[in-house]
């Protein structure tokens, strides 16, 4: 049977005029317009999802900050939070001597020492656990209005007849004669057989506070400055410390005074790792 089905060209279509004018089918017209409303579906679809895509796209994906236990390995912590008291499982407390209480590197009252650079000292009782022969790290907060040789921190080595640091940490330089400068150094030593090694950092400010950190690990010395690398040495030998006490602020001569502050000393009996050296800068 023939239809209009099979015959398209017979269907009946009825003409009329757009709003432009123009003479248009009404079945015809009614296509257009289908097809017009979806492609305008479809760039509304698309202009959604270019914009989820620039939304994502432009928000940063912050990672986790990486969390370190503070405790882990920790022989030794003079928080100086108002005393002397050792916050280590170790609990050896350490004693002042002229030091007084001023405020700390955040600005709060009483919560680190200072030293005139005259006299005034800690000691810290000799004990094994801070009797390092090959490995730790000694992280110490520190601010000077000086810029003569002054010693921060001190350990004897073994002979106690020889006025050498097992370990030390000190500052300034004084020339030895007219035609060496006087340098504002940050010096990490030890002395591994009772030879002395220093690692120096050049340039420190007075009136700043600095963390200093030093470490040895497998016959290398490092100094880092917050947080910071600063400088390595290769050395030879196995440290060896006497019964005499650690001293803050001065060594056993007395000659070589510290004037400024001290926060927040650490020991540990591992090397840490950069990644935490800067986590607890943070802290």
């Amino acid at each position: 049977m023939i239809t209009a089905r099979n015959f398209p060209s017979l269907v009946k279509v009825t003409h009329k005029k757009n709003s432009f004018g123009i003479i248009f089918d009404e079945d015809l017209e009614s296509i257009i317009n289908h097809q017009k409303t979806d492609f305008t579906m479809k760039t509304t679809y698309l202009c959604s999802c270019l914009a989820l895509l620039f939304l994502f796209s432009s928000c940063s994906i912050e990672e986790e900050e990486q969390t370190f236990d503070l405790s882990q390995k920790l022989v030794a912590h003079y928080a100086f939070d108002g005393n002397t008291k050792d916050a280590s499982n170790y609990q050896v407390d350490a004693s002042a001597e002229g030091a007084t209480l001023i405020h700390d590197r955040f600005a709060n009252p009483k919560q680190a020492y200072y030293f005139d650079g005259i006299d005034d000292k800690i000691e810290i009782p000799a004990s094994e656990h801070i009797n390092f022969a090959t490995e730790f790290t000694i992280n110490i907060w520190i601010k000077t209005d000086a810029t003569h040789l002054q010693q921060v921190l001190y350990k004897n080595v073994f002979d106690e007849q020889e006025a050498k640091a097992a370990y030390g940490i000190s500052l300034g330089y004084t020339p030895k004669d007219e035609l060496q400068k006087a340098t504002n150094d940050i010096i990490f030593s030890i002395a591994p057989y009772g030879i002395e090694q220093e690692l120096r950092k050049f340039d420190y400010t007075e009136e700043t506070w600095y963390m200093v950190t030093c470490i040895l690990k497998d016959d290398i010395m490092y100094l880092y400055i917050n947080g910071k690398p600063a400088v390595l040495k290769y050395i030879d030998g196995e440290l060896a410390t006497s019964a005499l006490p650690l001293i803050l602020g001065n060594d056993p001569s007395g000659k070589n005074p510290f004037q400024g502050s001290i926060d927040d000393l650490r020991m540990y009996s591992e090397a840490k790792s950069l990644d935490f050296i800067e986590y607890l800068y943070k802290q």
